[in-house]
């Protein structure tokens, strides 16, 4: 059956200033979510409106870390291990926007401590190190640029902006995608009532677009076509969608049971990974818009849904507590188990990526470290443990 989302409404916001930044009435944030060390600063005013503005102080502080030289159980696999002095409540690896090919690898992690997210970056066996400020508590975040960054904290997605020293927020959002379409970005933004997509000007309006879908939708994410951020896919009650530039629905045929898309961003084709309680597996999964239709691997099957994922071309990595599984795909499409690793503490996030030629990054995060492996796939192979020191 076709299905489409169909537009109900159209709302035009407008704001005293640019996207990020400038002035607007707005009230504060209810008060469970303001931090007592920093609190922010709201223009005057007695309605809030979708993407307030509110000024606040994004720049974070210093964080003690370390960076040491860890191992596998066999050779040929480099690895570091970067540790934090505090505990994270919310760790995710590679947090940035997977715009193109070249920004997908394993190799940054952040942190969120308190109210301050610590962002790192390891190349070469040096570490870059830059921290920023948040509202509430993450369930995901994201850096577009050197300025902007991007939470969905409590329900309520926030854009940040260091350079204009405050953000903009939108409540009751349930899940999140970022596309393009003529060279803008568009947020859009699911919530039990459907869908908004929005678009910014420069000149500071915020156009939204409402739409609703014949089933609730569940989950958002942004995707990859031929190398440029196009449409978005939407895993909802009734089945798995990509959904088009123009908002064309496109049916992915894996049935009309219910869909959750639990992989960490993008691969380099723009694969993602799906999971489905009702089938009872995992797939790795990417719309093809030359045969109009989506390509896929076969069911994984799982006993329970894995606590992060990720795939990369071949490969696919699931976390379970403490172990990492990874696997290859086999040429019937079914996926192999090539390896596992014992992790020092239970895993938040892995991502897998494919450098060239056979070699592979794997960076897993938990609560208060983050270690970065590089080598070729038979360096994985077998059952293994990470170590340090």
């Amino acid at each position: 059956m076709r299905r489409y989302l169909l537009a109900i409404a159209l709302i035009l916001v407008v704001f005293m200033a640019g996207c990020i930044g400038g002035s607007g009435s707005t009230n504060s944030p209810e008060k469970s979510e303001q931090q007592s060390e920093h609190t922010q600063s709201p223009v005057e005013g007695n309605q809030q409106e979708d993407w307030s503005y509110f000024e606040f102080e994004t720049s974070g502080g210093d964080i003690g870390y370390s960076l040491n030289e860890g191992r596998l159980s066999k050779d040929g696999v480099d690895v570091y291990v970067l540790l934090i002095d505090e505990p994270a409540k919310f760790a995710k690896v590679n947090p940035v926007w997977e715009a193109t090919m070249s920004d997908v690898w394993a190799n940054s992690v952040v942190f969120q401590v308190d109210d301050e997210v610590h962002y790192f970056s390891i190349e070469d066996g040096q570490v870059e190190h830059r921290s920023m400020r948040v509202v509430g508590d993450l369930f995901d975040f994201m850096v577009l640029n050197e300025k902007s960054y991007l939470g969905l904290e409590n329900g309520v997605l926030r854009l940040y902006n260091s350079e204009a020293k405050g953000y903009r927020e939108k409540k009751g959002v349930i899940s999140y995608a970022l596309t393009m379409k003529d060279g803008e970005i568009i947020v859009v933004t699911a919530s039990l009532d459907g869908i908004e997509v929005t678009r910014f000007s420069n000149e500071g309006e915020a156009l939204q677009e409402a739409y609703t879908f014949d089933c609730p939708i569940l989950y958002l994410h942004h995707a990859l076509v031929d190398d440029m951020p196009s449409g978005f896919y939407m895993a909802t009650s009734c089945g798995l969608y990509y959904v088009d530039e123009d908002f064309g629905v496109h049916d992915s045929g894996l049935g009309d049971e219910s869909w959750d898309i639990i992989s960490n961003e993008n691969d380099e084709s723009g694969a993602i990974v799906v999971y489905s309680e009702e089938k009872g597996g995992i797939m790795g999964v990417f719309y093809d818009p030359e045969s109009d239709g989506f390509a896929h691997s076969a069911l994984l099957e799982v006993d329970t849904k894995p606590d992060g994922a990720s795939v990369s071309g071949l490969y696919l990595a699931l976390l379970y507590g403490d172990t990492l599984y990874l696997y290859k795909l086999g040429e019937e499409g079914e996926y192999r188990l090539h390896g596992t690793i014992k992790l020092p503490e239970p895993a938040k996030d892995v991502k897998v990526a494919t450098v060239e030629n056979g070699v592979l990054e794997i960076g897993v995060a938990w609560d208060g470290g983050f270690a970065y492996m590089v080598g070729p796939l038979e360096g994985f192979e077998g059952t293994q443990e990470l170590m340090w020191g």
